[in-house]
């Protein structure tokens, strides 16, 4: 499941509990850089999802893109893409995936610095780090800075019918049926080039024809009914889903690996912006 989410990611990505001493509130945590910022979710025998200012950015257990009841969520691209210069509400909200007793999880938030001795201290001596059991929430407000600019950031926020953004998701997907790959190259273009680190002129159309390759041998899943759109930032950023929860257009590559299950596998459209008159879909 490598080479097709690679060649489309290619693409669009280039606390401590507060211990109260004389009724006064700790001092806040200073800014983190959100480029060196590290945020693992550790779970067993759980799953849930994880929220950034409310916007669901991660799965993790058996719903989760990586599958499993019992594992190591590493949050990526996830505060960069979505997060804001400012204050932030990281949330993991989990529960049992099999017998309570043996459901945990726990959420571990660590500033690690540029060289490698500072990595280890900061991985040694953690930002936040609190751990439970069985069902509930860990919620942890964190200040970000050095944001990137994405494309919501300048988007106009859209105060119309939010449904109307399932016409874009309905277009790029006859596209992926079709392998229509100039409708789908212009629309995921903009986000490849409002990438801060964008790649060299050209590298768009060699990607682009990479990925129409591996599109060719795979299969595209059925737009599914009653998808859910959800709104953020004021109109700025918006998300498609399934009834799972999951990228209204999905494909699988048909060649299967040993052990029964698709060799490649492609999700996109989650997240979409309204920008200069069009919609846009941004990495998932």
């Amino acid at each position: 499941m490598k080479k097709l989410n690679t060649a489309l990611h290619c693409l669009l990505l280039a606390g401590t509990t507060a211990v109260f001493a004389c009724a006064q509130t700790p001092p806040a945590q200073p800014a983190q850089d959100v480029k060196t910022l590290m945020v693992n979710v550790v779970y067993e025998h759980s799953g849930g999802v994880v929220r950034l200012n409310g916007i669901p950015i991660e799965r993790f257990g058996k719903a989760g893109s990586r599958g499993g009841e019992s594992g190591t969520l590493f949050i990526g691209n996830g505060l960069a893409n979505y997060g804001i210069d400012g204050v932030n509400t990281l949330t993991v909200e989990t529960k049992p995936t099999g017998p309570e007793p043996d459901a945990s999880t726990e959420m571990v938030v660590i500033g690690a610095g540029g060289d490698s001795e500072k990595t280890q201290d900061a991985i040694d001596h953690p930002l936040f780090q609190k751990k439970i059991a069985g069902a509930g929430t860990i919620e942890y407000s964190l200040t970000l800075r050095n944001l990137p600019h994405r494309l919501f950031d300048d988007a106009a926020p859209w105060k119309g019918d939010p449904q109307a953004v399932l016409t874009a998701v309905q277009t790029l997907h006859k596209a992926f049926v079709a392998r229509d790959m100039k409708t789908i190259a212009d629309a995921i273009r903009p986000a490849f080039e409002s990438m801060a680190d964008a790649p060299p002129p050209g590298s768009f159309d060699s990607m682009i024809a990479h990925f129409g390759q591996s599109l060719k041998t795979s299969k595209v899943a059925v737009l599914p009914a009653n998808l859910k759109v959800e709104s953020f930032y004021d109109g700025r950023l918006f998300r498609v889903t399934d009834g799972q929860g999951r990228s209204p257009l999905r494909a699988t590559s048909i060649k299967l690996a040993s052990d029964g299950t698709p060799e490649e596998m492609l999700e996109l459209g989650q997240f979409w912006c309204y920008r200069n008159g069009v919609w846009l879909p941004l990495a998932d």
